[in-house]
C-alpha cells in the first residue's frame, strides 16, 4: 500500500540518488587533467549558474524554502485530516528505535565530517596549500550547473530536515 511516508522516502532517496550522481559527474569531469583552474581559483565564477553571480545561492535559498514546505504544511489542521498526507507532510510519528539511532549516527559523522573540514581548511591556510574553498570555487568553474544542482540538492535535504514539524498530538501515520 502506497502512503504518505513511502512517497517521502521515495523523494528523499531520489535526491539522495541524485547527489550521488552529480558528485560522481562533477569529479569524472576533473580528475585526470591539471587544474581547470590553474594556481588559485577566481573570486569570482568564470561561468555563473543562470548567467548571474549569486545565481547558486538563489537556487539554494528557494530548495530550503521547498524543502522545508512539508513541515509548514503540517501545522494546518484541515491537511492533516485528508487520507495519507499526514505521512507525506509529517514523516511518520511511530516509534522506530533503530530509525533513532540510524540518524544520531548519521549526525555524528555529518558533524566529524564538517569538523574535519573546519580543521584542514585551517591546516590548509596556514601551509599555503589549496583550502576547501578553492576546490569548490575550482568545482563552481569547471562545472557550473553540476555544482548549482549539487547544492541545491543539499539545500533541499537541509530545509527538510531542519524545520521538520513535530506531529501533531493524537495523529499516527
Amino acid at each position: 500500500m502506497v502512503t504518505g511516508r513511502k512517497i517521502r522516502l521515495a523523494y528523499l532517496t531520489a535526491v539522495a540518488t541524485v547527489l550521488v550522481v552529480l558528485l560522481y559527474l562533477t569529479t569524472q569531469r576533473i580528475l585526470g587533467q591539471s587544474s581547470p583552474c590553474g594556481l588559485s581559483p577566481s573570486e569570482e565564477p568564470a561561468h555563473p549558474f543562470l548567467a548571474f553571480q549569486f545565481g547558486t545561492a538563489l537556487l539554494c535559498f528557494g530548495c530550503l524554502v521547498v524543502g522545508s514546505l512539508a513541515s509548514f504544511l503540517g501545522r494546518f489542521p484541515r491537511l492533516l485530516n485528508i487520507r495519507g498526507l499526514p505521512g507525506l507532510v509529517l514523516g511518520g510519528t511511530k516509534e522506530l528505535p533503530l530509525a533513532r539511532v540510524l540518524v544520531q549516527i548519521g549526525l555524528f559523522f555529518l558533524l566529524l565530517f564538517g569538523s574535519g573540514a573546519l580543521i584542514f581548511e585551517s591546516f590548509a591556510i596556514y601551509k599555503e596549500i589549496w583550502p576547501v574553498t578553492f576546490y569548490v570555487r575550482c568545482g563552481n568553474d569547471a562545472a557550473p550547473v553540476y555544482t548549482a544542482l549539487f547544492a541545491g540538492g543539499i539545500c533541499l535535504l537541509l530545509g527538510n530536515w531542519l524545520w521538520h514539524a513535530a506531529p501533531p498530538k493524537g495523529t499516527s501515520t
